[in-house]
């Protein structure tokens, strides 16, 4: 499991621990809709949406300190511009899924 790097949500809530709570809360709110809709645009072979998701979510994991996962949630953007469907999508899901629940056990932990 990697460790958290807050330092990017740190800066812009200039420390404020309840601000950054606030961020986290959110982020835990929109993993689970990133999830189901990755899910069901992967399913509907859906390249397009697929790239649409990836591209809302990588700010979402931007802000969080995710940035080797918003840069390949930037592939997955990229590649799915021309409307191409790949079953190697599928890897850029499981990525997110496993990067997204490592970093909420971790946020869990420092926000308790």
């Amino acid at each position: 499991m990697k460790e958290l790097d807050l330092s990017y949500i740190d800066s812009i809530c200039e420390g404020n621990k309840e601000m950054m709570k606030e961020f986290s809360d959110i982020f835990f709110d929109q993993v689970p809709e990133f999830l189901e809709d990755f899910d069901s645009a992967y399913s509907k072979k859906d390249a397009v949406t697929l790239g649409k998701i990836a591209h809302k979510a990588k700010s979402t994991v931007s802000i969080m300190g995710l940035k080797d996962l918003a840069a390949e949630l930037s592939k997955l953007e990229d590649a799915t511009a021309d409307g191409t469907f790949s079953e190697n999508y599928i890897d850029y899901i499981n990525l997110f899924k496993q990067e997204c629940s490592d970093t909420i056990k971790l946020l869990k932990v420092y926000f308790k």
